[in-house]
């Protein structure tokens, strides 16, 4: 199909997927311009309001009949709001000076497309931001469960193509329980980025969990742990006036600019399987060379699963209480207050008191971070399986360097999709 312009701009709402080819002209996709010649993905996931300049041809590839159509004024107005706005504080943040940015909105907004147009307009300035990306379970810049962070170097339709230089493992895909550990991990990339590249611009993409009093109550500590210059808050037509308010209020108190955006009126709404589907996408990537690593319980394991750091239980130990719970104890330690034990399979309580029998099987694909002995995290794995002779547990991970200690959270891999599990054992 070819998408054609006259003397006049066009404005062309498309959603993904689809490939577009510039063929004559010029077009312009969330900030970044496209010539003659150049093609742009749109992901399955995304929806866009294209500007094709006068004159311009642009061919559009998609499986079955392209979801597109011309863009009505309100989606034109839209854009073009935000457009300013980025302006606006691409030019209130001089080179040269660390500006923060955080976008905040309720689920599918647009704060990710937001983000990623924020960058490429101070990309046309002549500034490389930075990106943290403090999004869980959708995990743009990294994988699910970690706070990453990028410098944007290049013009990109979706930050999404970044790889992460910096991450923090949080262990859920959900901030909600884990508020202190994302905030913890904001922090974290925040200061490696300002060591590795000088004072830039930082820009914050969240999550979508925005409604209600505890999850106000978290973006605002977010927000006052960040010190941001700038807040963007991106409404949709049902949020309750009193979010914009307390926000508002909130922001006036830090001496932050609180900005409001209207949430694009059409745009793509993730369905659950969708969401499902992006979280397991980067893990089943076949870009991903994994190894096996065996990873012993010297190198402790901390977090929701807590080993390696206790009395190691003797062989005749581990035999008496074999025979007592019916099934094999491949390991098992003394810590202050409880005894964890790594059982073959399901088995009964154990008499012994404040002791725990895991049958090796829950843990089989647990998600955890790797960290190196400065306590940067560097890496994922996935547990496989333990092995009983070297008490170590296999793990399938991209990383090759040495670690200090693990960091169990509570996500899982099944081979297709990560997903939350709170009981483990």
């Amino acid at each position: 199909m070819l998408l054609e312009s006259g003397e006049r701009p066009r404005y062309i709402w498309i959603s993904g997927p689809a490939k577009l080819r510039v063929l004559e002209g010029k077009m312009e996709i969330n900030g970044v311009a496209h010539e003659p010649g150049l093609e742009v993905v749109i992901h399955r996931d995304r929806s866009y309001v294209v500007k094709l300049e006068p004159k311009g041809t642009v061919e559009v590839e998609a499986p079955g009949e392209p979801s597109l159509r011309d863009a009505v004024e309100e989606e034109i107005r839209v854009l073009e709001a935000w457009k300013a706005l980025a302006e606006y504080i691409g030019k209130s943040i001089e080179k040269g000076e660390e500006g923060r940015v955080i976008i905040v909105g309720g689920v599918d907004v647009g704060k990710t497309t937001l983000t990623t147009l924020l960058a490429n307009s101070m990309l046309e300035r002549g500034v490389k931001p930075f990106i943290v990306d403090t999004d869980l379970g959708q995990a743009n810049i990294g994988l699910p469960g970690f706070v990453t962070g990028s410098l944007h170097c290049r013009p990109t339709v979706w930050h999404r193509q970044l790889k992460p230089e910096f991450a923090f493992f949080v262990g859920s895909i959900t901030p909600s329980g884990f508020e202190e550990r994302v905030v913890a991990g904001a922090l974290f990339v925040v200061e490696r980025a300002l060591e590795r590249h000088g004072v830039r611009p930082i820009l914050v993409d969240t999550d979508g969990w925005f409604r209600g009093a505890e999850a106000l109550a978290y973006k605002l500590k977010l927000i006052s742990a960040l010190k941001p210059m700038h807040v963007v808050h991106i409404k949709d037509e049902d949020e309750p006036s009193e979010v914009e308010e307390r926000v508002r209020a909130f922001c006036k108190g830090i001496r932050a600019e609180h900005h409001v955006l209207q949430a694009p009126p059409a745009r793509k709404k993730r369905s659950r399987v969708d969401r499902i589907f992006l979280r397991g996408e980067k893990l089943v990537s076949p870009e991903r060379r994994r190894r096996a690593f065996i990873c012993p319980l010297e190198t402790p394991i901390l977090g929701t699963l807590t080993l390696g750091v206790g009395s190691p239980l003797s062989d005749s130990e581990r035999d008496s209480l074999s025979r007592e719970l019916g099934v094999r104890v491949l390991y098992g330690e003394r810590q202050d207050r409880r005894i964890i034990l790594l059982v073959k399979d399901h088995a009964k309580h154990p008499s012994m008191k404040n002791a725990i029998a895991i049958p090796i099987h829950r843990l089989k694909g647990m998600i955890l971070g790797l960290a190196d002995e400065s306590g940067n995290h560097v890496g994922w794995g996935i547990v496989v399986g333990f092995d009983e002779t070297r008490r170590a547990f296999v793990i399938e991970t991209e990383h090759s360097g040495d670690i200090s200690h693990a960091i169990s959270g509570m996500i899982k891999f099944d081979g297709t999709t990560v997903y939350m599990e709170r009981t483990l054992w």
